[in-house]
C-alpha cells in the first residue's frame, strides 16, 4: 500500500520556501511574506512517520552562491533533453530539476536561464496534468516576474504550494515522490561541483546526505511504481547509499537552552562528517551518474 507524503515532502523537494541572507520581506501585490533561511542548515521534513533533513535547492543554491562559486550555466540541465521525458517518472523528475535550475539561475540574477526553466517548468506541469489545478494568474505572475529573483522566489513557493495540495488530495504520491529525487540530485549535482572547487561548506553539505539517501530510497519504495523500484534510478540510489558507509559520523552533544517565558527548548548538539577524498571522489562520481540518468529520460 502505497503511504501518504506529508505536505513538507512536495516543499522541500521544490525549493520554494523564501529566503534572503538575513530576514528580510518580500512583497508581491499587497502581500508581504517574512523569511528567514539558513543556507547552513537543511529542512526537516517528516515522511511516512519518519524524520530526515534534506536541503531544499533555494537553501543550496543560496549556500553555493555565498560562497563565491562562479555561475556557470553548463552544469545545468540540457533543455533540449525535453523530448525525450515521456514517462510519468521521467517528466516528474525534470519537473524537480528545472524548478532548482531555475531557483539557482534566479539567485544568480540569470534572468534568461530562469525563464528558460520556467517555461521546462511549465510543460512539464502540464503534462503531469497538475497546471491546471493551479490559480492561472499564479501562473502568469510567475512567468512575469523570472527576472526578479525575490519575486520569482515568492511566487514559486505558492506555485509549489497548491501543485502540493493538488497531489495529496488526489493521492498521486508517486509524482510526488519523483519530484522529489529529480530536485535534490539536480541540487546535490550543483554542491558537488562546488565541493570539487574547494569549497569547505559544499563539501559538508556533500558529506552529510548519507541518510537522506536511504530515506528516498525507503519514500520511493513505498510510493513508486513497479518498474521504477527495479529500474536504474533506485539501483543508482542504491549504489550511492554504499558509498556513503564510508563517511564517517561524530555526534557533539550540547546541552539544548529552554526558554521558559516562550515555552521553546533549542537543540545545540550536531553532527560532523568527515569524508576523505576517496571517498569524495566516488560519491561524486555516483551523484553525477544518478543525475546523468534522470536528465537524459
Amino acid at each position: 500500500m502505497k503511504q501518504r507524503i506529508p505536505h513538507l515532502f512536495f516543499a522541500a523537494l521544490a525549493g520554494a520556501v523564501l529566503f534572503s541572507c538575513g530576514e528580510q520581506g518580500l512583497r508581491s501585490g499587497d502581500e508581504v511574506t517574512t523569511v528567514d533561511v539558513d543556507s547552513t542548515k537543511s529542512n526537516l521534513v517528516n515522511v511516512s512517520g519518519k524524520l530526515f533533513s534534506i536541503p531544499s535547492p533555494v537553501q543550496t543554491a543560496l549556500l553555493i552562491r555565498n560562497a563565491d562559486v562562479p555561475f556557470n550555466r553548463d552544469d545545468l540541465s540540457n533543455l533540449d533533453n525535453f523530448g525525450d521525458y515521456v514517462s510519468k517518472a521521467s517528466q516528474a523528475m525534470n519537473l524537480g530539476v528545472y524548478g532548482t535550475d531555475m531557483a539557482y539561475s534566479s539567485l544568480y540574477d540569470d534572468g534568461q536561464s530562469a525563464l528558460r526553466f520556467y517555461k521546462g517548468v511549465d510543460k512539464l506541469s502540464r503534462l503531469l496534468g497538475i497546471l491546471g489545478a493551479i490559480d492561472q494568474n499564479l501562473v502568469q505572475r510567475l512567468g512575469a516576474n523570472v527576472g526578479n529573483a525575490d519575486s520569482l522566489l515568492l511566487l514559486s513557493g505558492k506555485f509549489y504550494s497548491e501543485a502540493d495540495q493538488y497531489l495529496k488530495e488526489n493521492e498521486r504520491y508517486d509524482i510526488a515522490a519523483y519530484v522529489l529525487i529529480g530536485g535534490w540530485a539536480e541540487a546535490t549535482h550543483l554542491t558537488a561541483i562546488a565541493a570539487a572547487g574547494g569549497t569547505k561548506a559544499s563539501r559538508d553539505r556533500l558529506a552529510e546526505q548519507g541518510q537522506t539517501v536511504k530515506t528516498l530510497i525507503d519514500v520511493l519504495e513505498d510510493t513508486a511504481e513497479d518498474e521504477f523500484k527495479s529500474g536504474e534510478v533506485m539501483e543508482l540510489l542504491r549504489e550511492l547509499s554504499l558509498a556513503y558507509n564510508s563517511v564517517e559520523k561524530q555526534y557533539e552533544y550540547v546541552e539544548p537552552v529552554t526558554n521558559t517565558q516562550k515555552k521553546t527548548t533549542s537543540i545545540k548538539s550536531v553532527s560532523k562528517y568527515q569524508m576523505s577524498d576517496e571517498t569524495f571522489e566516488l560519491i561524486k562520481e555516483r551523484v553525477a551518474k544518478l543525475r546523468n540518468i534522470i536528465i537524459t529520460g
